[in-house]
């Protein structure tokens, strides 16, 4: 069999019986299924099981797969499935002798007989109803295994005819067959892992639960331990599941044990993942707070280095939340330095990734690309999933930032998958805001609201208030999009009051400029002109205080639609010429052909020798409407 064979042409013929396509694809993906069921279950032996067992899944579901070339990514899936079912069966090896009798046979069941009979009987239906000609060479070539030289000699065929006849047979089979099991594949697609992740997480709270009732009813130091380590697992998994009430009250438990909270080292642990966990909600006031605390606390423990790269960390992201970039890159660092120095490669990956935020926000793209590609590198060595998942929709918002959209949309939506597969909820909602800022960079209105709007329930589910500012801050951009300015000063009033709570000055300046883009589009009256030049310069000087160079090019191309609107045309022009300066520095595109736009419009107007205000008012309209081209 070639090595260039590609993927799906493998699986059809696999689907279609033959027994060496599957053993090629068992080569070909056995060490990724390995790989990932270890990463799931932490131990060689059950890893080796779960691969065995997927493999025998897929062959027997092998016909549900209704895109061949997306076998990769099903396949994935179905380990992760057995990878669960087997993390559930570990307690289940020590059950009492007399319970021996209702453990399942290794044999296959009748439920497994039946369906092997039923694929074998589609199998067989959908190939005799193929012309004569496909049916024959598909009979001899991939059910009875003989080559094309072969085939042609015993159907007396040329081998060009025989490859033609089953281009053509393979093209028909796979619309039947795929039409067959269409709602079967959608059932399990939409409830089965949904389900299996649910019900894990679940058992492995309840397993938390169970364990610490029986460690705590006489508690010894190594008890004691054990407990704090299980809380802190426990309050993590609901964290990341986005269940930040319950992931607040196993912090909170732990803290309550007499025991732990006569333990210094146990009481930093347990504040700081409260800090770690008001972060999520957009709680920075608190977490800052919390954070601090311990942060104090642990310098004075033995055992404090070991916490204080995480809590270096997590006041960094505090400062970010607040706008304070120059005291947050101080602290990423702070935690890049502690990272490498005590080899600790998963706060590495996570302060390279910050930083490269920072930069991304400083306008240093290249810079931003380098520290993502690094921190990418990591979370892959690392099998992190979580951090894999951020690190890639980061790098969608460098792409997209540089005009380059297509990729962008590919990075987003990989981070999307991803963060579906590990129930990464707010990562989830990033990425769908993510989609939705592309959609308004290309002026499809109609689908950032989609996007946005999703973003939104999501984060109003687990309570990130960053996250929904955010969210409503693209809605308000996509309903000045459509002209709707009412609906767009709705939702950006409840974006401000949502970005004021949680105290985000960097996302209040954003909306700032929002607003400004909004009065933009319904000017009337000079007296309002003016006043739009003196917020526009209100701004400049905030942005110029607080740092905020990625929005530089953003308020200068409004700064030159306000000189426009108020006829200064030149100006405005000069405006132009210097935000199209900044926009090239940064390489941040979107924005350069917003402001180019702006100047061909002006450019234009010059010609006709049209100054007064309602020329300046068809360019505004122009400028609402350059995002569709």
């Amino acid at each position: 069999m070639s090595q260039a064979e590609t993927v799906e042409d493998l699986v059809i013929r696999a689907q279609l019986g033959d027994a060496e396509a599957y053993d090629a694809i068992y080569r070909r993906f056995q060490n990724m299924a390995f790989a990932y069921a270890y990463s799931l279950l932490g131990d060689f032996e059950l890893a080796e099981d779960a691969k065995q067992e997927a493999f025998i899944g897929a062959y027997c579901d092998l016909l549900s797969l209704r895109e061949p070339a997306a076998f990769p990514a099903w396949f994935r899936q179905i380990v992760r499935k057995h990878s669960i079912t087997i993390r559930r069966g570990r307690r289940s090896l020590m059950v009492p002798l007399d319970a021996a009798e209702e453990i399942a046979s290794e044999e296959p069941g009748p439920s497994e007989t039946a369906q092997k009979r039923e694929i074998q009987q589609r199998v067989s239906r959908a190939v005799s109803r193929l012309p004569a000609r496909q049916r024959e060479v598909t009979r001899l070539h991939y059910l009875e295994g003989h080559s094309l030289r072969e085939t042609s000699r015993l159907t007396g065929l040329p081998e060009n005819t025989v490859r033609s006849q089953l281009r053509m047979a393979r093209t028909r089979l796979r619309e039947r067959l795929m039409t067959l099991v269409k709602a079967t594949v959608q059932q399990r697609r939409l409830s089965g892992d949904k389900q299996a992740a649910e019900a894990a997480t679940a058992e492995a709270v309840a397993h938390f639960d169970a364990e610490l009732r029986s460690l705590l009813k006489v508690p010894g130091d190594e008890e004691l331990q054990r407990a704090a380590d299980l809380l802190c697992a426990k309050g993590r998994l609901l964290r990341f599941m986005g269940k930040m009430d319950d992931a607040l009250a196993s912090f909170q438990e732990g803290m309550a044990v007499p025991g732990l909270r006569r333990d210094p080292f146990c009481r930093v642990r347990f504040r700081t993942e409260i800090g770690l966990t008001r972060i999520q909600t957009s709680d920075y006031a608190l977490a800052g707070k919390e954070l601090q605390r311990s942060r104090i606390a642990a310098r004075r423990l033995p055992e404090g280095p070991s916490l204080l790269p995480v809590i270096l960390n997590g006041l960094g992201t505090c400062a970010w939340g607040k706008g304070d970039f120059k005291a947050a890159r101080r602290l990423f660092r702070q935690t890049l330095e502690a990272g490498q120095a005590g080899k600790w490669a998963v706060l590495e990956a996570a302060a390279r990734n910050n930083l490269a935020l920072l930069d991304w926000k400083d306008g240093r793209f290249e810079a931003a690309l380098e520290n993502f590609r690094v921190s990418r590198k990591k979370c892959k060595h690392l099998r992190n999933r979580f951090g894999w998942a951020l690190v890639v929709m980061n790098v969608g918002i460098i792409e997209e930032n540089l005009g380059r959209y297509t990729p962008a949309r590919r990075h987003y939506e990989e981070a999307l998958a991803v963060a579906k597969e590990v129930n990464y909820i707010q990562v989830q909602a990033a990425s769908l805001t993510n989609l939705g800022s592309l959609a308004l960079n290309q002026g499809k209105w109609r689908r950032a609201l989609d996007r946005n709007a999703r973003a939104l329930d999501l984060a109003r589910e687990i309570g990130d208030r960053r996250s929904q500012a955010i969210a409503l801050e693209n809605l308000a951009l996509a309903h000045v999009g459509l002209k709707e300015s009412d609906k767009a000063l709705d939702v950006l009033r409840e974006a401000r009051v949502t970005a004021k709570a949680i105290g985000d000055q960097e996302r209040l300046f954003s909306l700032d400029l929002v607003e400004i883009e909004i009065e933009a589009g319904g000017l009337s009256a000079a007296t309002e002109r003016g006043r739009l030049l003196n917020k526009v310069e209100g701004a400049e000087q905030v942005l110029r205080r607080k740092g905020y160079t990625s929005e530089f090019p953003r308020l200068l191309r409004l700064k030159a639609q306000a000189h426009a609107l108020s006829g200064e045309d030149n100006e405005a022009r000069g405006v132009l010429r210097k935000a199209i300066r900044e926009c090239r520095k940064q390489k941040n595109r979107p924005e350069e052909k917003r402001a180019l736009a702006l100047q061909e419009g002006l450019t234009r107007l010059k010609r006709r020798g049209k100054g007064d205000f309602k020329a300046a008012r068809c360019c505004a309209e122009r400028i609402a409407e350059m995002g569709k081209r």
